[in-house]
């Protein structure tokens, strides 16, 4: 806003017909071959939902065209046909945290213009035997023998599928003003109002896919929820798969427990999953019609109206919607991953049920609206034509179908792999990846141009970092980018800083162990010989980096190393920088900060955690011992204090809002002091008695839970391990180790 024209006028094709007038000396990077773009037929806008890390796979399996060739592949999506990846596997440790990434169109969160709820889950063999990508596009076979050939991808088995297809659908349901009854087995679990003529969709089960929480068995287990209405959480988390189990009957036509023992039927409930009750959370805010970035950075807090620090939320932020989620112990083998996105319109209550429904005959439908001297009554029905005062009817957008509808978006299947066992405990292990694929921004969409995910990361030494990373071969051959046409590669080398475009010399760089590693980081596979190795066309797709932990320079309490891949850093066109920041405190020990300390009025809070060690003891007032009696054993030496650094404040400025003044290591009142001393005793956890032990220079401290660390009084370095006695010998542990 204003409209820009990029240099089009009046088109009706989707490129404009004349690049070449540059009127505003421009350069784009723009498609080759748009001839075919004006060929493709125009399709229905939807409100979509896609996932980009895990790569979700929007039902496209390896074509090489930009729309997928299958929308009845796995699932039904509901989504546009251009989105999704290519198929690429990975693995995951368990216990590793994957951050989980995906746009939505439509508005979410507080304020928004629908009602909207979010749903994580996931699948692994032992719930899914079978589970597979397949590789052919072509939906399973209906059929139990032929289901079984592996070419065929498939996320339910033909069991599941088989009792739904058998089972009678809920009737209580609203349905508006859709027909059901029709299509293949009629009036069973296969026909809702969403899906009313039963289409298939490999072994998805159409009632299971459109409610939640579902009341008969599924394959999927609950990750997290997220909702505009919070109040809901308790409901959610109690009715959950993963904690309570779910009713069948033994003849698999009835749907309910009273008419299946009429029919001498067994009913049986199931075991639930035992794995706990899913996270539920607010709904993530994003803007309406705008598959972009959520307001909120994975780390914000937000209240449980929505708002964050009283304020409803605003499109400030660059991040786009990601959870956290910890692959758990009991995942195993294969593994694959779905969200499902639901949008109701405001006149659509959440209990609405078929008690509600407009067709001819039923006794008490919806009205959505009245308008005394105009239509009326106005009832729910598709493309209503009202009078709301105007004098003629105006026809409105409304299909019934969708006015309540859900989309989805599933990943392509992964592996969970044991974590290994010579890691150290309480340890965290995270996954870096790449997101995206080959194409400028318009070629991609609704996917991604490439980037490192996630491309900002704040580690503790003594975590691990497992880098991996998957692509396709099979990438339109026409969309830009670097080397081989189709092809998606990645690399990682270190650079100074965020903004450059250089890489540092192999022989200088400090982000990785040594030299061989970084090479290999660089060329992606040592084995590597000849070929054409300038933009990685001879590599695989798939590039497992390893396990890495990251040390601290020897000059800072942090380190700081940026990244970007060679191939892929385009300048102006596309960037694939990311950055890792290493603490410097082991993580158990700023865990136990408090949530701010408040020393002689001046609030300390808002950033970062750190400890405080005094190097050496001062006199402290005995006013002190009662005020604030940690600090008084903190300004002794005898113990730490974690308080929160601030991001305004200097220490020299903390100090003359201080209280106390300190002369001759003697701390006193400040005479023209006003302010009081606000201990953190009573709001602390896990701070320190002080040291356990000493030797030489360095300090055995203990963690809330018990783990020891060592810090050294001179330096302020931290470490796991205990210091050899070598180490002490050089200098009694006067030095940086």
């Amino acid at each position: 806003s204003m409209r820009g024209s990029n240099n089009r006028l009046d088109e009706a094709g989707r490129a404009r017909q004349n690049a070449r007038e540059e009127r505003f000396g421009g350069k784009m990077e723009c498609a080759k071959g748009t001839a075919l773009l004006l060929l493709l037929l125009l399709c229905a806008c939807n409100a979509d939902i896609y996932m980009h890390s895990m790569r979700g796979s929007n039902n496209r399996l390896d074509e090489a065209g930009r729309a997928r060739q299958n929308a009845n592949r796995m699932f039904d999506s509901q989504n546009n046909e251009r989105g999704g990846y290519n198929v690429g596997s990975l693995y995951f440790y368990e216990g590793s945290i994957v951050n989980l990434e995906w746009t939505a169109q439509h508005s979410c969160g507080p304020h928004a213009k629908a009602g909207c709820q979010m749903i994580l889950q996931y699948t692994c063999e032992d719930q899914t035997p079978g589970l597979r990508d397949g590789t052919t596009t072509t939906t399973i076979p209906e059929n139990k023998e032929e289901s079984a050939q592996i070419e065929y991808g498939q996320q339910e088995t033909f069991r599941y599928f088989w009792q739904c297809r058998n089972r009678k659908r809920n009737e209580g349901l609203f349905t508006a003003d859709q027909n059901l009854n029709r299509g293949p087995n009629p009036n069973s679990a296969r026909h809702t109002r969403q899906n009313p003529n039963g289409q298939r969709y490999a072994f998805e089960c159409p009632e299971e896919r459109d409610y939640y929480p579902y009341w008969h068995p599924t394959p999927w287990k609950d990750i997290a929820i997220f909702t505009d209405e919070t109040s809901r959480c308790e409901y959610y988390r109690a009715e959950s798969e993963n904690v309570k189990g779910r009713g069948y009957c033994s003849a698999s036509m009835y749907n309910n427990q009273a008419d299946c023992i009429e029919a001498g039927a067994n009913w049986r409930t199931s075991i639930p999953y035992g794995s706990g009750p899913p996270d539920c959370l607010p709904a993530p805010w994003s803007r309406d019609n705008h598959l972009g970035n959520d307001y909120l950075d994975m780390t914000t807090e937000v209240g449980a109206d929505g708002t964050v620090n009283g304020e409803v939320p605003s499109a400030r932020n660059a991040y786009a919607m990601s959870y956290n989620w910890t692959v758990p112990s009991h995942a195993s083998g294969k593994c694959a991953l779905r969200i499902r996105y639901n949008i109701s319109a405001a006149e659509l209550p959440w209990d609405t049920d078929s008690t509600s429904n407009t067709k001819a005959g039923d006794p008490n439908p919806l009205v959505i609206a009245t308008y005394k001297n105009g239509t009326g009554d106005v009832y729910l029905r598709n493309n209503p034509q009202v009078d709301f005062g105007v004098g003629f009817n105006l026809q409105l957008a409304i299909n019934t179908a969708q006015i309540g509808r859900v989309f989805q978006d599933r990943s392509h299947v992964f592996e969970v792999y044991p974590r290994p066992a010579d890691m150290e405990p309480g340890s965290k292990l995270y996954n870096l990846n790449v997101r995206g694929k080959r194409g400028n921004i318009v070629q991609v969409y609704p996917g991604v141009e490439y980037d490192f995910h996630p491309n900002r990361m704040e580690v503790h030494p003594q975590d691990y970092v497992h880098i991996h990373w998957t692509g396709s071969n099979t990438n339109p051959n026409n969309n830009d980018g670097q080397g081989k046409r189709g092809t998606d590669r990645s690399n990682m080398v270190e650079i100074n800083r965020f903004g450059d475009n250089y890489p540092k010399w192999i022989n200088n760089q400090t982000m990785f162990r040594d030299a061989a590693t970084a090479m290999r980081m660089a060329l992606l596979d040592s084995p590597q010989k000849g070929g054409e190795t300038s933009e990685l066309d001879d590599a695989g797709t798939y590039f497992d980096g390893g396990i890495h932990q990251f040390r601290r320079t020897t000059d800072s309490s942090t380190a700081v190393y940026h990244y970007m891949s060679t191939r892929n850093n385009n300048f102006s066109n596309r960037s694939q920088k990311g950055s890792i920041t290493v603490l410097g405190l082991p993580r158990a020990a700023a865990a136990g900060a408090v949530a701010a300390t408040v020393v002689g009025g001046a609030a300390v809070g808002a950033a970062a955690m750190i400890v405080l060690f005094r190097k050496r003891k001062i006199k402290v007032p005995s006013v002190l011992d009662k005020k604030a009696p940690r600090l008084a054993k903190f300004l002794r030496g005898e113990t730490s204090l974690s308080i929160r650094r601030s991001s305004k404040r200097s220490s020299a400025s903390l100090k003359k809002q201080s209280g106390f003044e300190l002369s001759n290591n003697s701390l006193t009142p400040r005479a023209t002091a006003s302010a009081t001393i606000v201990d953190s005793s009573a709001t602390s956890t896990g701070l320190e008695s002080g040291p356990l032990s000493r030797l030489g220079n360095w300090e055995e401290h203990a963690t809330e839970d018990g783990k020891t660390y060592w810090w050294h009084r001179k330096t302020g370095d931290s470490r796991w391990d205990k210091p050899s006695l070598a180490e002490l010998a050089d200098g009694d542990g006067e030095g940086r180790v």
